[in-house]
């Protein structure tokens, strides 16, 4: 239809099949950094210098790694407290978003933020606070707020993608259906077996 992304191509899918199944991982992108999300405690870390370009690389581009029990604590040694995890899938999908609709969402559905993101750390559009305040409020329509509010129906796109990969959305006008999320392998003996091949 022209409007819609599919969250697989994107790194949200990645991070999305990671919470869904309580997994925490740690993904990286060769010469652009990495991070690691810790959904047992609700926290990531992040070192990439561009997050924008880190969020919106193929997903065939990355590399998952399953941490172990304890890799949380490292991470806090070395890099103190982490961010809560919603900014992170809020970013990745704002970023794969570029005005598109993430496929579990629709252009009719009526939504209500359940409370209000933090707008001051996270990319939005220049018409966030308005939609924000609009939609906590008033229960509306993508299509209905870009009207009221007389703004680009991409910006409400966008931050209706964002906002509801974040947990941030109630649908009011149909059931919201998740998708399948499957869990991430854990390819550490598998890597371990081809190391010791390759040392014959």
């Amino acid at each position: 239809d022209g409007y819609h992304f599919d969250p697989r191509n994107y790194l949200i899918d990645i991070l999305s099949r990671a919470i869904a199944n309580k997994q925490d991982v740690q993904v990286s992108l060769a010469g652009s950094g990495s991070l690691a999300i810790f959904p047992s405690i609700g926290v990531y870390y992040c070192d990439a210098g561009d997050e924008k370009a880190f969020c919106t690389e193929a997903v065939e581009k990355y590399t998952v790694k399953i941490l172990g029990a304890g890799a949380s604590d490292i991470y806090a040694d070395s890099q103190g407290q982490g961010r809560n995890f919603d900014e992170i899938l809020w970013k990745a999908s704002y970023y794969a978003s570029n005005g598109r609709l993430i496929n579990s969402c629709e252009r009719e559905d009526v939504i209500e933020i359940n409370h209000w993101p933090n707008l001051t750390r996270l990319p939005c559009p220049d018409s966030a606070v308005a939609i924000t305040a609009l939609l906590t409020r008033y229960p509306t329509s993508v299509t209905l707020a870009s009207r009221i509010l007389r703004v680009p129906i991409e910006e409400v796109f966008s931050y209706y993608s964002a906002a509801y990969s974040a947990g941030l959305v109630s649908i009011h006008n149909r059931q919201a259906t998740d998708p399948d999320l499957k869990p991430h392998k854990d390819n550490t003996m598998l890597r371990q077996l081809l190391a010791k091949i390759s040392r014959l």
